[in-house]
């Protein structure tokens, strides 16, 4: 194996990572899509990592009538092995690009690994585009496990990933996509469309798509939508239209599922929205109930929609009408079966968020205060001041 310093070196000048592999090709394409692939954990155990990679095969073969050329590369850490880089091919097939060791130091949820990991992709696959998949466990902006040595010394958020118990952070996933600006992320993963979330990685994408709920062992169904990681028009939307059609039909094994399509270019409309309501000091009325998002069984608290939560504060008219537009341009689609692993889903709109009430910031442990939706928006509520 070679040791991660050396991994982007051997792609580019030498070969693969074993004598028999060819040096992985350079080429300019339309569009990549990278796929980040975190399964070493109860995931890979029950081998869905292995059924939707087939399900991307099928899905490539299955691409017609897209003008230009693509690239499907996935980054894999299968359950108790090391992860390698392999690209899947328009006729299905795989061809290995690179492989990685893990250490104490780093491994699939540190930083270094997922700049590496996307500066790989970036060298060998030039492209006018990319796009990129977020796949393993989600948890929303909560911290629940233990950081990577290394990683950021501030926050302690989970946001994404599980491996050998360790996870990565809100703040830390932004560290690891620096720099680098994608058409869409989709979180294949639970809980990750809340405001908190995309308002973090505003600055990495145009569109998020992600389920403000759990999402079934299944994920997406990757044979339905790699064409659309490629289709740069309506894509993200017939993604999450394929998601929820999937839930609804006899194929899923529980029919379960919210899917929202987040535009990141209205958050910032939305923060300064949300900011000037939320500085009146307006709480919901103590009768109010909000739409929980999540199972205490699963985590805590930290989300409930948004839209139902806002809309409770009776808000001066002026900034009750610039907060919904502000809300409609971010949330460009939103989906939802009637339960969601039987909360009742009648009242989603698409978004999450943590909400204040009179007796103060519900969650506001588990790092919430380290957030950056936090200082921009939520501490100007005068009931925070203190």
């Amino acid at each position: 194996m070679l040791q991660p310093a050396l991994i982007l070196l051997s792609v580019l000048l030498l070969t693969g990572c074993s004598k028999d592999e060819p040096t992985p090709p350079v080429k300019s394409v339309s569009r990549t899509v990278l796929v980040y692939m975190i399964a070493d954990n109860d995931l890979g155990l029950r081998s869905l990592d292995s059924k939707d990679i087939a399900e991307m095969k099928e899905g490539m073969r299955s691409i017609t009538g897209l003008s230009g050329d693509y690239r499907l590369i996935v980054y894999h850490a299968p359950y108790q092995s090391n992860p390698i880089l392999k690209e899947i091919s328009p006729d299905g097939s795989e061809k290995i690009l690179a492989s990685y060791t893990d250490s104490e130091a780093e491994n699939s949820v540190s930083v270094s690994r997922m700049n590496s990991v996307i500066s790989t992709v970036k060298e060998m696959s030039p492209t006018e585009s990319y796009g990129l998949v977020l796949w393993s466990h989600g948890t929303g902006w909560l911290e629940d496990g233990k950081r990577m040595p290394g990683n950021d010394s501030g926050a302690t958020t989970l946001s994404y990933g599980s491996q050998n118990g360790y996870t990565m952070t809100m703040p830390e996933l932004a560290r690891g996509l620096s720099g680098n600006y994608f058409d869409f992320i989709y979180f294949d993963c639970c809980l990750m469309a809340t405001v908190e979330v995309a308002y973090e990685l505003r600055h990495n994408a145009g569109e998020i798509v992600a389920s403000a709920t759990e999402l079934p062992l299944e994920g997406m169904p990757y044979d339905k939508n790699v064409p659309c990681f490629f289709d740069q028009q309506q894509g993200m939307k017939q993604a999450a239209k394929n998601t929820y059609d999937y839930y609804l039909s006899d194929a899923a094994s529980f029919n379960s599922c919210t899917i929202s399509v987040i535009n990141t270019d209205g958050l910032t409309e939305l923060a300064s929205a949300t900011r000037a309501i939320l500085a009146t000091g307006a709480v919901p009325s103590d009768s109010y109930v909000p739409v929980p998002f999540f199972r205490k069984s699963v985590v805590p608290a930290g989300a409930y929609d948004m839209a139902h939560y806002i809309r409770a504060l009776s808000a001066p008219q002026a900034l009750a009408d610039a907060w919904e537009k502000a809300f409609a341009s971010t949330v460009t689609t939103a989906y939802a079966t009637p339960t969601s692993y039987y909360l009742d889903m009648t009242n989603h709109n698409g978004l999450g968020t943590n909400i204040v009430t009179a007796t103060g910031l519900i969650s506001q442990s588990w790092g919430y205060m380290n957030l950056q939706w936090y200082k921009d928006v939520v501490s100007y509520h005068p009931i925070l001041a203190n």
